[in-house]
């Protein structure tokens, strides 16, 4: 390793840029990329994506993009279970957190084995 501080560590070209999300609702597919955020989900028909569900609130939650990559924030009374590839469902509530790789969400109530009545997502690079 070089004394030289100013040495680059890392290729922060090699940090891949996701170009696109795509979202699968109840048969239907969504686009969403930077020009079409922010990208509201919520029970409120006027959403970008309309979730027919008790727990969702009428905007609960919006998709955005920062720093090449699409962040997902909270914005609900009941929060939004977020499972990114395999690993365990977190709770984002009034909080938001990077969509990366695949994953499903669920808003306003906890993930469960099987569940249909969710919101799968798949980042494009």
């Amino acid at each position: 390793m070089s004394e030289d501080a100013s040495q680059t560590l890392f290729n922060v070209n090699a940090i891949p840029i996701v170009r696109e999300l795509l979202l699968s609702y109840a048969g239907q597919e969504y686009v969403v990329s930077q020009d079409t955020v922010p990208f509201i989900i919520g029970r409120d028909e006027a959403c970008d994506l309309s979730i027919d569900s008790q727990f969702a609130s009428r905007q609960h939650c919006k998709i955005l993009y920062h720093n090449k990559n699409f962040i997902l924030k909270d914005d609900s009374t009941n929060g939004s279970y977020v499972r990114m590839g395999l690993s365990k469902p977190t709770l984002l509530n009034q909080s938001m957190t990077s969509v990366t790789g695949d994953g499903i969400l669920k808003l306003g109530e906890a993930l469960s084995v099987g569940d249909k009545d969710v919101v799968q997502f798949k980042a494009i690079y």
